[in-house]
């Protein structure tokens, strides 16, 4: 059985995108989308920034999107196999 792991980045070398697209992470009991990488026991998730019309931001002098970092108590969940895409 394949557990969750504790801290996970999309810039890992060894990310496995199927296994990054069956993780549900909470942070405070929220879900959060558009996550690119957590650590459950330090606390924090980041994810893509977006404006108050849900637009990602674009940090258009470095030409990439603005990453936030969200803290709090972070749960991660792993979706069976087959069980579809939650990222």
């Amino acid at each position: 059985m394949t557990v969750a792991p504790m801290r996970y980045s999309v810039s890992q070398p060894d990310f496995d995108p199927e296994l990054g697209c069956r993780l549900i992470i909470r942070v405070n009991g929220t879900e959060l989308k558009d996550v690119s990488a957590y650590d459950a026991e330090a606390g924090w998730v980041e994810r893509l920034e977006r404006d108050i019309e849900g637009k990602p931001v674009l940090l258009k002098a470095r030409g990439e999107f603005a990453i936030e970092r969200v803290k709090g108590a972070v749960a991660v969940d792993l979706l069976p196999e087959g069980g579809g895409s939650k990222v």
